[in-house]
C-alpha cells in the first residue's frame, strides 16, 4: 500500500501495478530495486484512494470498494 492505493505484484518480479488496473484503467505502478525500495513510481490515479479501518493487531480492512 502507497497512500491509501493497494497495488499487485504482477509476474512475481519487482514491478507493482494498481490493484483496479483491469477494472477502472488505472496504470498507477510502483517499481522497486534490489533492495525493495520504490525505484520508479507513477503514482497518478484515476480514481481516488479506498479508505481502510486497521485493526488493533495492524491489519487493514478495506471500507469501500
Amino acid at each position: 500500500m502507497l497512500g491509501n492505493y493497494t497495488y499487485s505484484q504482477m509476474n512475481n518480479c519487482k514491478k507493482f501495478y494498481c490493484s483496479k488496473r483491469q477494472s477502472i484503467v488505472c496504470k498507477a505502478r510502483v517499481t522497486l530495486d534490489d533492495g525493495g525500495a520504490i525505484a520508479e513510481a507513477d503514482v497518478h490515479h484515476t480514481h481516488p484512494p479506498d479508505e481502510f479501518f486497521i485493526t488493533k493487531s495492524g491489519e487493514y480492512i478495506r471500507l469501500n470498494k
